[in-house]
């Protein structure tokens, strides 16, 4: 028996009356599969490890107390021959990924980055914890900075102007709680429909902590888009924080022994913390 025909096989057992499945690419950890039913599209992850649509499942049951708009799970992790699966209902529209999104109006643009900046605010406005985001921060901070020194990836200069901003900044996070974030916010979970924000997709990464490291991956794939992107969603969320991400992103790129995104990382760094900005 196929993955599909398995796919197929569970659908019907829960209760769904399937025409079509099709294989969707992609699929993290397994693969993914678009089920037509008389209810309705679905879209179905079969993996081979339950953990992630654990997550996923758990989140989207937050998320609907919350009233985040985001893909409603209609069949629970149920294991099969294939591995597990999970099947939620499809968001009617397209990917930013399969849009042109360099050729829309600036007007366009910066609203689906206000959209998206007041849906990533309400995310993380989940607090799970009663724990706030400094400590682990600041140990997040420290541990980058050493690496980032023992790695010669800053100069003198650089490092000191890093550490002034962190003693700049570090107040202002005290009173941060930890927050449920997605964790993987590349242009192929944002969902548009008629040109306007849809919903956020693809939970199986979700975690809580601290909230920027939704930026890292939107800030790489995302603001690059289109310029009016980034302004709006910054103004729309409330806050512009970047000076961990590069720090991260230095000690990641360095692993993978990517010269040139070390080189463009270690500019941006060095932009944020000397040029006087005062988005932390």
């Amino acid at each position: 028996m196929t993955a599909a025909e398995v796919v197929g096989q569970t659908l019907q057992r829960a209760g769904f009356d399937v025409s079509e499945i099709v294989a969707l690419p992609g699929g993290w950890g397994g693969a993914s599969f678009r089920a037509e039913t008389t209810t309705g599209p679905l879209v179905v992850k079969l993996r081979k490890d339950r953990r992630p649509l654990l997550a996923a499942k758990s989140v989207t049951a937050v998320l609907a107390l919350h009233g985040i708009p985001h893909p409603e799970v209609v069949v629970t992790p149920t294991a099969t021959t294939e591995g597990w699966i999970m099947a939620q209902r499809w968001i009617e529209g397209i990917s930013v990924e399969a849009t042109e999104v360099k050729r829309w109006a600036d007007r366009d643009a910066a609203q689906l980055g206000a959209d998206l900046g007041r849906w990533l605010s309400r995310l993380h406005a989940v607090e799970l914890h009663r724990r706030v985001w400094l400590p682990p921060a600041r140990r997040r901070y420290v541990g980058k900075l050493r690496r980032c020194q023992e790695l010669s990836l800053l100069d003198g200069q650089l490092a000191a102007a890093v550490e002034r901003r962190w003693s700049d900044t570090a107040g202002w996070l005290a009173t941060v709680p930890l927050a449920l974030i997605h964790r993987d916010l590349q242009p192929g979970n944002i969902v548009v429909h008629d040109g306007r924000f849809a919903a956020v997709i693809d939970f199986e990464q979700a975690r809580t902590a601290d909230p920027l490291y939704d930026f890292v991956k939107l800030r790489e794939w995302v603001f690059p888009l289109h310029p009016a992107i980034e302004p709006a969603l910054n103004d729309a969320y409330g806050m512009n924080t970047s000076m961990l991400e590069y720090l991260s992103a230095l000690v990641y790129f360095a692993k993978h022994n990517n010269a040139a995104m070390v080189d463009d990382q270690r500019a941006r760094l060095q932009d944020l913390v000397l040029s006087g900005r005062v988005d932390a």
